[in-house]
């Protein structure tokens, strides 16, 4: 059966209109069985009558009851069953008792002790239930039972009382599109001075770790979409998903100003530092900023670009194009970063002492580009270093690309191959090392295939 005659029956389930408006238990019962499958606490088609259902259920009808409403989640449980999807396994020993409650002109589901006496549990169409585990379906059949509902009630099943309003996330989202605006066009701002705007335009409903918290969370949603994000906000996933997205995904719609920005970034030549430049800075700071092999470095590695399933059904509108892409693309980007590598690398060994191994560093992409890294370097104790560069105009977080071939050299090269991810390049150029195979120190995950007609 296709989905359509399911959105149907959902969109005429019978309510109990008894206190003077439609009831949501049958709905609020239906939506708690579609969260419990999608985090997977209900993996088969049984659905008993549990304290997991229960919990899920008055979580739910929390938000929606009206004051003369119990939280009686035996009722839809037992009543579904006039709909034709939903089923009843009965008790063997029960089952005249059931068809006797069962009886048109007779019904009578006696209580949630009686329904677990009577039934052992419930289950819906074979096809209903595939269709739960899907994102889209569930989203399509979660319309349908919210039209059963008033218009407060949907806000606020869309809208948890401790959730983020349309209204907050906009303001917060435009604030941090300024943020970034100002970030990229190279404007000094003070992210303390916009935190505290934050709180008095939202009347203190928000606190100051609140507004931060939704900050990282902006930059995990554009992260993904494979936008820039301020360097200050580091992702954090745990994000709204209902309605921030869509927010974000609105604003950079109507910000026909970032995506200029972002395209004249890309296209922009960079001045690279010279070795003296390098040297001095080298001079100048302290250790720990000279050695980037340590473990606490490499953990501010950026992953590789994946393509998580987990976000497949969301709403947000993506930018019309991949900045990702169109920044991986931009060849004379590329090809400074190298020749910053480079410069540091003959700084690095000048400050160490070793003038002759400096002498012998071979930007080996300019005549080859194929062999898996772009530079051959060395350490201080002669033995060789082989540099992949990545180089960005962004932030430390922003993904990036890496081709099979560049995998497969890190893997047979080991420990001798150094990943240099450069990034604020256009501003003030930073990197950080990562040593060994790249699928140690990221998560990798394919972004495209090549297909050929067979």
């Amino acid at each position: 059966m296709s989905l359509s005659p399911y959105i149907n029956a959902f969109s005429n389930i019978k309510m109990n209109a008894s206190g003077g408006h439609s009831s949501p238990h049958k709905a609020c019962l239906l939506l708690a069985i579609m969260d419990l499958i999608e985090d997977e606490t209900i993996t088969h088609n049984r659905i008993f009558l549990n304290d997991a259902l229960i919990q899920r259920f008055n979580k739910i009808f929390s938000q929606v009851a009206k004051v003369s409403d119990k939280a009686d989640i035996s009722q839809p449980f037992f009543y579904l069953q006039s709909s034709s999807f939903w089923h009843h396994k009965v008790v063997p020993t029960h089952k005249e008792e059931y068809q006797q409650r069962t009886a048109p002109k007779q019904r009578n589901h006696g209580g949630i002790n009686k329904v677990n006496q009577l039934i052992q549990y419930a289950y819906l169409d074979a096809e209903l239930f595939e269709y739960f585990k899907s994102p889209i379906a569930r989203e399509a059949l979660t319309q349908a039972l919210l039209s059963k509902l008033d218009s407060q009630q949907q806000k606020n099943i869309l809208i948890p009382s401790n959730g983020w309003s349309w209204n907050e996330c906009e303001l917060i989202v435009n604030d941090y599109f300024d943020m970034l605006i100002q970030e990229l066009s190279g404007q000094k701002y003070n992210k303390a001075q916009h935190n505290r705007g934050l709180v008095q335009a939202m009347k203190e409903s928000r606190n100051r770790s609140a507004i931060e918290n939704k900050h990282q969370n902006i930059s995990a949603i554009l992260k993904e979409m494979g936008m820039p994000i301020i360097d200050g906000y580091k992702p954090l996933s745990n994000y709204q998903r209902n309605i921030l997205p869509d927010v974000v995904g609105a604003t950079i719609a109507q910000h026909k100003d970032i995506q200029q920005l972002i395209q004249q970034i890309n296209q922009q030549p960079v001045e690279v530092p010279t070795v003296e430049d390098i040297l001095q800075s080298l001079v100048d700071a302290p250790e720990s900023r000279i050695d980037t092999n340590n473990k606490k470095q490499r953990e501010l590695g950026e992953e590789a670009r994946t393509e998580n399933p987990e976000y497949e059904a969301k709403r947000y509108p993506l930018p019309k194009k991949d900045y990702l892409a169109q920044e991986a693309m931009n060849q004379a980007l590329g090809l400074s970063g190298e020749k910053h590598v480079v410069n540091y690398e003959k700084a690095r060994l000048i400050y160490e002492g070793k003038e002759s191994l400096a002498d012998k560093i071979e930007h080996i992409s300019l005549s080859d580009d194929g062999v898996g890294y772009d530079i051959h370097s060395y350490n201080a104790n002669g033995k060789d270093r082989f540099i992949e560069v990545k180089t960005t105009n962004y932030d430390r977080y922003r993904q990036f690309y890496i081709s099979p071939n560049e995998l497969k050299v890190s893997q047979q090269l080991g420990q001798d191959y150094h990943l240099y991810r450069v990034f604020n390049f256009k501003a003030s150029p930073k990197l950080f090392i990562s040593q060994g195979s790249l699928d140690n120190g990221y998560n990798l995950s394919p972004s495209a295939y090549f297909a050929n007609i067979k």
